[in-house]
């Protein structure tokens, strides 16, 4: 089926945000998660979806007509998941939002969730399973498609190789509009934040553009329900990523207004660090430290230029001795809001690449780079 646009942008900038691609979770013979109410009507995640998509284009519309709003699809239709990265794709959007409603089968389960590509991490922490659960959940339609893209497959070595390559490219501006949306949603109807997160989402693994994908809430939850039972809850909901929208775009475009959109951040930067700091765990405030020591060998350039094997690149600080690493003591880079792990580093190419031939026996989805303070370049 053809992209639905519901306007579209008149002279457009290349410079600037001109096309957004939003994605109602599910539809036509894949409803979602369901749930009747007390009238005996069933509530489908993919009509809730529908609804928040419809309305927040409207917004993004209503607000900026000069950008060309697309929708993965305007009615009860089935879409695969691979189209859904080919609608977005071909009318060459340059932000991707796909949104979804959670279930689950403890009931006191709630709250939002965004999420960005990437492989799930933290296999020790508690919401490890329950982001297993929700990509297992979100790409299990994947399997019964037919139009399939060669390639996703997120227990396949090469594939985990792509993502991190993705990753580089796209994942500091995901993870900068996840965290947009999050500080909105936090405010909305359902302010219960459980994080953002990278996992191997099908349907943001076909797209090439920053994209998230947003759990909204659980249908399986009393309070949750309550707001996607009324059209009230539902506006809100989109009222709040619309407001994420306009800072990410402010933020993109580089206009004049920026600034104050920038100092209102800091300000709550500040607020969310001294909140932190009064209840934060030793662990963390060392994490902290060592966030610092990093950046500050970003600037007095004690790094030089190096070439050494890239293994990962997450939006978080990892210990040097994390089960991840195997061993291996990482170099950490820090780019832009990313921690970039590279291991084997030499000054001298041809030994860096020596060492990263035994490494890639280790972490087949690894790559050779050159580093130069904060600057990784993807050596060929």
């Amino acid at each position: 089926m053809p992209f639905l646009p519901v306007c579209h942008a008149q002279g457009p900038d290349s410079h600037k945000l001109n096309t957004v691609c939003i994605d109602a979770g599910h539809g036509g013979k894949d409803g979602g998660c369901t749930r009747k109410n007390k009238s005996g009507k069933t509530l489908k995640e993919k009509d809730i979806t529908l609804y928040i998509a419809k309305e927040l284009g409207r917004l993004i519309n209503a607000s900026y007509p000069e950008v060309s709003v697309v929708l993965t699809r305007g009615t009860d239709d089935y879409v695969s998941l691979a189209k859904r990265g080919e609608i977005a794709n071909t009318a060459n959007a340059d932000l991707f939002i796909s949104i979804h409603i959670d279930a689950h089968t403890k009931k006191e389960a709630r709250g939002f969730s965004i999420h960005c590509l990437g492989q799930s991490r933290d296999k020790n922490r508690d919401l490890y399973e329950n982001n297993k659960r929700i990509c297992q959940r979100e790409n299990e339609v994947f399997s019964s498609e037919d139009d399939k893209p060669v390639g996703f497959d997120p227990n396949d070595p090469m594939s985990n190789m792509v993502f991190s390559l993705m990753q580089n490219v796209h994942l500091e501006q995901s993870l900068t509009f996840a965290e947009d949306v999050q500080r909105e949603m936090k405010k909305g109807p359902i302010g219960v934040d459980k994080g953002v997160w990278q996992n191997p989402f099908m349907v943001l693994w076909v797209t090439s553009m920053p994209s998230v994908l947003i759990e909204c809430g659980f249908l399986s939850n009393e309070s949750d329900f309550k707001v996607f039972n009324s059209d009230e809850g539902k506006d809100k909901i989109a009222a709040s990523i619309f407001r994420a929208f306009k800072t990410y775009k402010t933020r993109f475009d580089g206009v004049e207004t920026a600034l104050p959109v920038k100092e209102k951040e800091k300000v709550e930067k500040v607020e969310k660090v001294e909140e932190e700091d009064k209840a934060a765990p030793q662990e963390q405030k060392a994490e902290e430290k060592a966030a610092e020591k990093v950046e500050k060998a970003e600037k007095t350039g004690e790094q030089g230029t190096v070439y050494g094997t890239q293994i990962m690149a997450v939006g978080k600080l990892l210990k040097a001795n994390d089960s991840e690493f195997k061993g291996y003591k990482p170099t950490i880079v820090k780019s832009g809001k990313l921690y970039k792990y590279i291991i084997g580093t030499e000054k001298d190419l041809k030994k860096a690449r020596e060492k990263h031939k035994k490494i890639k026996k280790t972490f087949p989805k690894s790559f050779l780079v050159k580093t130069d303070g904060n600057t990784v370049e993807i050596v060929r």
